[in-house]
């Protein structure tokens, strides 16, 4: 998800400063921790994922359920939307609950480390 999320990002050819003043707390979380991976060794990445028998299978996974969530989305299908939440939920069951108090105190931290500061972002390029 982080490497799509990364290659999307890239590919779209927005300016990352362009993009930073539609956030949200939580998008943050992702872009940084999208960034610091790319900043990481591919080599190292790439012998993890293509050593692990299962990577393919999930690859072909993840196509499919967002080739199901673009189509949900295009037919502005609210009921099947509202059927992949629950279906989400349920997996996760009380496990949503720390989530969200976890990601709100690391959200909180990084409101509060950024606050008033410009982002660093501004003159770099998603490409």
């Amino acid at each position: 998800q982080t490497q799509v999320m990364g290659w999307v990002l890239a590919r779209y050819g927005i300016r990352l400063s362009d993009s930073m003043p539609f956030t949200s707390p939580a998008y943050l979380v992702e872009a940084y921790v999208t960034a610091r991976h790319f900043d990481q060794s591919p080599e190292l990445y790439g012998a993890i994922e293509m050593l692990n028998q299962e990577t393919g299978k999930l690859t072909e996974l993840y196509q499919q359920v967002a080739g199901e969530l673009a189509d949900i989305l295009k037919s502005d299908d609210q009921r099947r939307f509202n059927d992949m939440f629950a279906e989400v939920r349920e997996f996760f069951g009380d496990f949503r609950h720390e989530a969200a108090d976890r990601s709100s105190f690391l959200i909180d931290r990084l409101i509060e480390l950024t606050a008033g500061m410009p982002p660093s972002m501004s003159s770099e390029r998603s490409t």
